[in-house]
């Protein structure tokens, strides 16, 4: 296998009028800090998000405003997919790690449960085993539960699951299904079949040096995995011909520290409409959200955070990205479900794309040139904080810790923009 490890360059860019807006669904909570959001999905131009105080709401207005549905669930709803134009709900019993499967035939006008046949819990035998991933090969829906033999097939007609032999014994530890192909990873070696219940067929030559990953995004040839490399360091691997050949893109050094010291890793992998989405692990205490995306296949990414919620207590990530019209919906785990405006560039947008700031990195005077005047500066650390406040193009960093910043850029017209990154060494 030849591999590439090219250098990993940082937009030094600035962030369009497009930002994340919050979609209102913790408006219900009582704790927005603790109270999750438990499941989100987009089905049939329907938004769906649930969390255990309000339960399953419902928006067909890409999130302005969200009503409740007839669930009638046992448990919370921590998962919510697609097979065979249904919608289906996997929830959770609190303690038990198990809980029960239901699904709607009418965009989640009506509930009927479906746990006949499933696997049972492996610590308590009353509930079935809870669902962590599902998505439909041909007839069958491919299962991955939290259970040993995690792996099976259920035709979707039957009751009957069958258990994936090969996948289990040989650790299947990310996959993703395209085109009628289920495409996963095991024991190092991307391997595919094209018919469910058969035999995994390897890519020649492939062998990867990955220890851990379920991460994995494909789209045509493009292959995209992140997962820990033999320095337990964050990698993204990816290629361009359905995994015969691989390069590196290391992530680790932005990603960085994440909370309780540990390296920061992801939680997150999304690409769609040329575009890598990445939600990383939490910073820890009192960081702000981040959400990175890449528009070269991730050899440079951006970072956005403002408008993103303070993580209070280190627990807050991604934990699903789905494109819908013309917005990208990312479900944080606390917090709301955000959006974001995608693949409309309006006029203020444009006037953002002359702003430049200078030098960078710098741990000294930093400058900001447009063509527009300029009416406040500000810098932010990692963190979100407001450390400097200007009405000058001009400002000094000096004193500040190497790290990343970011900035804000005000101009007399209201308009804004954000750098992604400015490095003090």
């Amino acid at each position: 296998m030849k591999k590439v490890y090219p250098v990993f360059l940082l937009i030094l860019g600035f962030q369009m009028q497009a930002q994340w807006d919050s979609c209102g669904v913790s408006n219900g909570l009582s704790n927005p800090n603790i109270q999750t959001i438990d499941a989100f999905i987009v089905h049939q131009g329907r938004l769906f998000a649930h969390n255990t105080s309000t339960g399953l709401l419902y928006s067909d207005n890409d999130g302005n405003t969200w009503l409740p549905t007839n669930s009638t669930f046992n448990g919370a709803a921590t998962l919510l997919f697609e097979a065979d134009g249904k919608l289906f709900a996997s929830t959770s019993i609190n303690g038990v790690l198990g809980g029960y499967q239901y699904y709607s035939s009418d965009n989640g006008a009506t509930w009927n449960i479906d746990t006949a046949g499933m696997p049972r819990s492996a610590l308590n035998a009353s509930f079935p085993a809870s669902v962590i991933k599902a998505e439909q090969l041909g007839d069958y829906i491919f299962y991955q539960f939290n259970i040993p033999n995690a792996f099976q097939w259920r035709h979707k007609d039957s009751s009957i699951y069958h258990i994936d032999s090969y996948a289990n014994i040989n650790a299947l530890s990310g996959w993703t299904i395209e085109n009628d192909t289920l495409w996963g990873l095991l024991n190092g070696d991307i391997q595919y079949l094209t018919q469910a219940k058969s035999t995994f067929s390897p890519i020649q030559g492939n062998d990867l040096p990955i220890l851990a990953s379920s991460h994995i995004q494909k789209s045509g040839a493009l292959m995209f995995i992140g997962g820990l490399d033999a320095n337990l360091d964050w990698t993204l691997y990816r290629s361009a011909n359905y995994g015969l050949n691989w390069d590196t893109v290391q992530l680790q050094g932005i990603l960085g520290i994440g909370a309780f010291g540990l390296r920061r890793g992801i939680n997150k992998l999304h690409f769609q409409d040329n575009v890598l989405w990445l939600g990383p692990q939490s910073k820890g205490q009192g960081s702000r959200g981040e959400i990175f995306y890449s528009n070269d296949n991730g050899s440079s990414w951006n970072i956005d955070s403002l408008n993103l919620p303070i993580d209070q207590f280190g627990t807050n990530a991604v934990r699903v990205f789905q494109g819908s019209g013309n917005y990208m919906f990312a479900a944080m785990n606390f917090k709301d479900v955000y959006r974001k405006a995608i693949g409309n560039v309006g006029l203020n947008e444009k006037l953002m794309s002359d702003v430049s700031i200078y030098p960078n990195p710098s741990s000294g005077l930093i400058k900001v040139q447009s063509s527009w005047s300029i009416k406040t500066l500000r810098v932010f650390n990692a963190q979100g904080q407001l450390i400097r406040e200007t009405s000058k193009p001009l400002i000094s960093l000096a004193g500040e810790k190497p790290a990343y910043y970011q900035i804000e850029v005000i101009g007399n017209k209201g308009e804004r923009a954000y750098t992604k990154l400015l490095l003090i060494p």
